[in-house]
This record gives C-alpha cells, sequence and structure tokens, in this order.
C-alpha cells in the first residue's frame, strides 16, 4: 500500500488533498493462490481469543456473497476470532471460480460455514431470506456456540472491534437490533402492494409447524397474521430469536410470497417476524411503534442515500442510489460511528480505501482497547432494550409503551 493510512484515517486535510485523483482500484486475480499456507501468509487471522469476555460471548455472522473474493478474504482476516462463527452464503449464480475460493477458504477453518443449499439472490432482494435462512439453520447446531448473529450482505465492512461488539450486545441484553422505516412512500406503497397481493394468516402460511397455531384467533375473532415490517436486511439477532423462528417457523410460503414481490421483498422478511407481536418470538419487538408512527434508531447498518444526505458522501460514489464509501469517508465518516457495519466499500471503486481502514481496523483489534470510547446510555437505552427489559421484566402493557419509546431515543415521526 503506497498510502499513509495513519494520516488518511485521522483527518490529515492537506494529505488527503494531494491524494485526490489517485484511487486505486482492484479486481480479483484468477491465478490467485487458494492453499492455506498462501491465504494465512497474506493476511494476518488471530488464532487465540482476546479477552475472557469475548470467549464467553462467541458471536456468528451470516453472510450472502457473489463476487469480489479478495475483499471478503481480508475482510475476514482484519475481523477473524477463533470463537466465533462465520457462515457464507454463495448466490447459486455466482461464477463457479468464485464458489470454489469460498470453498477453499472455508475448508482452512473449523469456524466457516458454506451451507451445501444455495439460492439465486439479486439486487431486487429476491432470495436473500431463504440464502439467510441456509445459514441460519446450519448455525443453530448445539455443537456452535454464539450469542448474538449479524446478518450481512457483500460488500458490508466492520467499523467496530469484536471487543465493542461483544460489549455493545451485552447492552443490548438479548434484544435483536433491527431497522424499521415506514416513512419513505417507496415503502408504504410496497406494504400496501403485499397487503393487497398475498394473504398474510397464520393459516395460509401454515406458518408454525404446529398446525393448531396456525388456527387461532385474535380478541376480535380474527384470524392471527403477520404484520408486515421493512427495513434493512442487516440486522442482529439474539439466539433464541434464531432458534425459534428455525425450529418452530415453516416460512416457505412466507419466503415464496416475499419473493414473488417485484422489488426489496426480502426487506420485510426479519422485521415482520420481529414485529410481529402474535407470533410472540422470543427477545422480539413490536409492532406498535409502526402502528403509531415512532422512529426506531437502529445500530447494527450505517449507510447513506443518495436522496437523503448526498452531500455526506464525500467519495461521491453512489450504487442503488447508496454511498460507496472511499478513502474522505474514512475520517468524515468512519471515525467515531455508534454503528458496527457500514454499507458499503467495493473494490472496483477505491481499494485503497478498503486497505487503509482493513490497518486502522487491525491496530484497534490488537492494540487498542476502546471500551471506554464507548457511550454506554446510547445503547443500553436503546428503544429495543428498553422494550426487551420492560416486557419481561416490568410486565407493563403494550399499549404504554410508547412513552418508553420516546424516552429511550424513539421519536414521533412528522
Amino acid at each position: 500500500n503506497r498510502f499513509n493510512c495513519e494520516r488518511i484515517v485521522h483527518g490529515d486535510k492537506d494529505y488527503l488533498y494531494n491524494l485526490q485523483n489517485k484511487i486505486i482500484t482492484y479486481k480479483d486475480n484468477p491465478n490467485l493462490s487458494l492453499k492455506c499456507e498462501d491465504i494465512y501468509e497474506r493476511n494476518h487471522f488471530l488464532n487465540i481469543t482476546r479477552s475472557e469476555d469475548e470467549k464467553k460471548f462467541p458471536l456468528a455472522f451470516a453472510r450472502i456473497v457473489n463476487q469480489d473474493y479478495r475483499f471478503l478474504e481480508a475482510e475476514l482476516a482484519t475481523n477473524y476470532h477463533p470463537q466465533n462463527w462465520y457462515c457464507f452464503a454463495v448466490d447459486s449464480k455466482a461464477d463457479d471460480s468464485f464458489y470454489e475460493k469460498i470453498l477453499a477458504l472455508a475448508s482452512c477453518f473449523k469456524n466457516i460455514i458454506i451451507p451445501r443449499s444455495r439460492y439465486p439472490v439479486d439486487s431486487g432482494g429476491h432470495g436473500m431470506g431463504n440464502a439467510h435462512l441456509s445459514c441460519f439453520k446450519e448455525l443453530i447446531k448445539k455443537e456452535r456456540k454464539w450469542e448474538y448473529l449479524v446478518t450481512l450482505q457483500n460488500h458490508d465492512i466492520q467499523i467496530k472491534t469484536n471487543e465493542e461488539m461483544v460489549q455493545i450486545f451485552k447492552w443490548l441484553d438479548g434484544a435483536c437490533d433491527a431497522g424499521y422505516d415506514f416513512q419513505s412512500e417507496a415503502k408504504r406503497d410496497r406494504l400496501d402492494g403485499l397487503n393487497r397481493k398475498f394473504n398474510w394468516t397464520f393459516e395460509s402460511l401454515k406458518i408454525f409447524k404446529d398446525a393448531s397455531l396456525n388456527k387461532r384467533f385474535n380478541e376480535q375473532g380474527l384470524p392471527l397474521k403477520l404484520s408486515l415490517a421493512s427495513g434493512n436486511i442487516q440486522a442482529s439477532l439474539a439466539r433464541p430469536f434464531v432458534e425459534f423462528i428455525v425450529n418452530k417457523l415453516d416460512l416457505t410460503t412466507m419466503l415464496d410470497q416475499l419473493d414473488n414481490w417485484e422489488y426489496a421483498g426480502d426487506e420485510f422478511f426479519i422485521q415482520t417476524l420481529l414485529a410481529s407481536d402474535d407470533l410472540k418470538a422470543p427477545n422480539a419487538f413490536t409492532h406498535k411503534c409502526i402502528d403509531q408512527k415512532i422512529n426506531v434508531p437502529y445500530v447494527t447498518r450505517y449507510n447513506i442515500w443518495e436522496f437523503e444526505h448526498k452531500d455526506k458522501c464525500y467519495s461521491n460514489n453512489f450504487r442503488h442510489y447508496s454511498c460507496v464509501f472511499g478513502i474522505d469517508d474514512l475520517w468524515h465518516n468512519f471515525h467515531n460511528l455508534k454503528y458496527l457495519f457500514v454499507n458499503k466499500m467495493m473494490p472496483k471503486y477505491d481499494f485503497g480505501a478498503i486497505i487503509c481502514w482493513h490497518e486502522e481496523m487491525r491496530r484497534r483489534n490488537i492494540l487498542e482497547s476502546r471500551l471506554k470510547k464507548l457511550n454506554s446510555t446510547i445503547y443500553q437505552n436503546w428503544p429495543q432494550a428498553s422494550f426487551f427489559f420492560e416486557k419481561n421484566f416490568s410486565k407493563i402493557k403494550l399499549k404504554f409503551f410508547r412513552h418508553v419509546f420516546i424516552r429511550n431515543g424513539g421519536d414521533k415521526a412528522k
């Protein structure tokens, strides 16, 4: 790397100015060696657990992938911890050579999983739910211990260390973290369309494997149904919730219906399961916020939309209206974010930025404990955490939670 990454990450304006138009891009080398010894040599994989807290609180990651093998290898190596579990769901449309590379990588580690079931995925969201579910089914096996699972896409990049994420998840204390978007007109139209086109009753979906649970009715005498909700597919899920949706639910019809929607049906998968109060899923959330138009903050993913904050994307590169972060964003956007992952960085846009961020993350992972820099109040008072605590320990009725949300970070939509 010909850049001085330390000066870049710490926002040296003169140095950054001189780097203008000096972008490095990268395309996978078809002759890249996939021998384990070569994979180890060109990266640095931690082979010991950094702390007792991290050892006792392993994490899991389910990432859908289809391109840019070298980026994925480097991202894994930068943030790898031997106690964690890593699942790569490979798009069935991906090149055979890419699939072979991912299989070769997995063969070098006992804690990397590649599901045999593969699904075609696309930028319209089709197949995403089944792909993530294929990882869930593998990861919940009893011998695979973890506390939280993070769902990811190909070009998501980690910005919190493993130590930081463990602490943040402990502060969430069992609550799942997912975003809920009900304000955009496109999302509202999509939700209305899905409700008109498909039947979402438990009985129609045959959603519970125990058929008797699908025939129940609510207090108004209406059949129980899913309450649709949408948001980014990146989420942080507590293990009891993941075990519930795999072991207790049959998601076949639900996912078929979402895949038969024109665009972004995947964004209704996890959020709907979390927010459908009648499912009574463990560690889940509620639909009450959406019903009352209360915004709920979310920490798993950070991104910048072109139609919302175009001026904050310093690379000025966008893909599907989402910022592709570059060199100038490392200081302006990554430096002290409260989020866990950023979407997105891509080697064909700015590989130098990826190299420098990986260098910074290796330094943080190995040389620096950043726990004192975390603001515990942000996460402990997160609306999802407050809801989960109040629901399980205070026994307050759902109708009173509006005040809890607003007090702890939610705000009434205008």
